[in-house]
């Protein structure tokens, strides 16, 4: 059997060591002497001890003791006493904690979150208060009430309500929609997709919004519309963009609700019936008719390559520095058109699609087997120059 000392009796009892010794030199509790003066209990002993009916006057003893004891040193005395809570019968878990979260008006409120089945509940709930009392108070008996709204809320969704999150993920990097877009045989470059991912979150979610879009339904071909004109005038915050790039987005926008229509999420797509903006002859950015040139490139070079970019400088009015950028993948097609996508430019009104010739688009793709380009390689990067 283990001997306990002083110290070890002291944290079982709940009382100082003063107490013990006074007990012992009282001789009211049993102990042993080892080595002299060493004082030491065995647990059998202080068991019948404190099995044992008390006398009397040892209640009155014990009481005085104790009286005396809270009187002369009650910090240390609630120190082993709260020491000796540990020891206790465990109280059932509470199944809940608080959290102080900062608050304007009374610096914080204390929110709850459940666990529940061995699991944290994500949500959490304000209590409306600061007062921890009041807080437990409230997670108690709202428990069963606030469970059961996320329940419900997880199992039963309201339709639709998942737009600007679908809107918001549908271009991103490592885009779930875009791997089932994949899946589908659609497979856009990592330039574009950066692109239609700013369009998508910078433009058209912002405009959604403040025109009070909270569901699929709410959006129709007329307010798409609108949107079209309004990117075609620009904003004091930003330039008009041309008729073939507003007309090229929204067919990224319509492939959006192609998806949400296969998925169930949406029963028409109102782009559809989207009229595209009308493209003219002065918006074409230089786009120039062939026979128009002079006759310059209807001659035999001797060299292909500056031949080749000589020739779409003149027929796409595009600066030096954007065809430099220019990768096979960047040559697109729409409606039986060819562009050139320009995903990055110094401005935002540069952020744009090329008219590409079908003389020209020729001329690029025959260059293009003859040195054996890939679809991310830069097609006017040639080492030699």
């Amino acid at each position: 059997m283990r001997l306990l000392t002083q110290a070890d009796l002291s944290k079982v009892l709940e009382i100082s060591i003063t107490a013990i010794c006074e007990l012992v030199y009282t001789g009211r509790l049993p102990f042993h002497k080892i080595d002299g003066d060493n004082i030491l209990f065995s647990a059998d002993s202080i068991i019948r001890y404190i099995e044992s009916p008390l006398a009397m006057e040892d209640l009155k003893y014990l009481t005085s003791l104790k009286k005396r004891l809270w009187e002369n040193g009650p910090d240390k005395m609630k120190e082993l006493k709260d020491y000796g809570s540990h020891f206790d019968t465990p109280q059932p878990p509470k199944r809940y904690y608080l959290e102080p979260v900062k608050n304007k008006k009374i610096g914080t409120v204390l929110y709850v979150r459940y666990l529940d089945n061995g699991k944290i509940i994500p949500s959490h709930w304000s209590t409306h208060t600061n007062d921890r009392g009041a807080a437990e108070h409230f997670a108690i008996a709202n428990r069963e009430k606030l469970l059961s709204r996320y329940y419900d809320r997880k199992t039963v969704k309201k339709p639709n309500g998942a737009l600007y999150a679908i809107l918001k993920r549908y271009y991103s990097e490592n885009s779930p929609y875009l791997e089932i877009d994949a899946m589908r045989g659609r497979t856009i470059a990592e330039k574009s997709r950066v692109t239609y991912h700013n369009f998508v979150n910078n433009q058209f979610i912002p405009y959604l919004k403040k025109n009070g879009v909270k569901e699929i339904e709410d959006i129709d071909t007329p307010l798409l519309s609108k949107f079209q004109q309004l990117l075609f005038k620009g904003t004091v915050k930003r330039a008009p963009i041309m008729p073939q790039t507003i007309n090229h987005y929204m067919s990224q926008i319509s492939l959006i609700f192609d998806h949400l229509i296969q998925e169930g999420h949406a029963k028409t797509n109102p782009c559809k019936s989207l009229v595209g903006l009308k493209i003219t002859e002065e918006q074409l950015r230089g786009c120039y008719e062939i026979t128009k040139l002079k006759g310059v490139f209807n001659k035999k070079w001797k060299d292909e390559f500056p031949y080749l970019l000589c020739l779409v400088i003149y027929t796409t009015g595009m600066r030096n520095s954007e065809i430099e950028r220019i990768t096979v993948n960047d040559i697109i097609a729409i409606d039986g058109i060819r562009f050139i996508d320009i995903a990055k430019s110094k401005t935002k009104n540069g952020i744009r699609i090329v008219p590409l010739h079908d003389f020209v688009y020729r001329k690029i793709t025959s260059y293009i087997k003859k040195t054996g380009k890939r679809e991310n390689d830069l097609i006017f990067c040639n080492d030699k120059r």
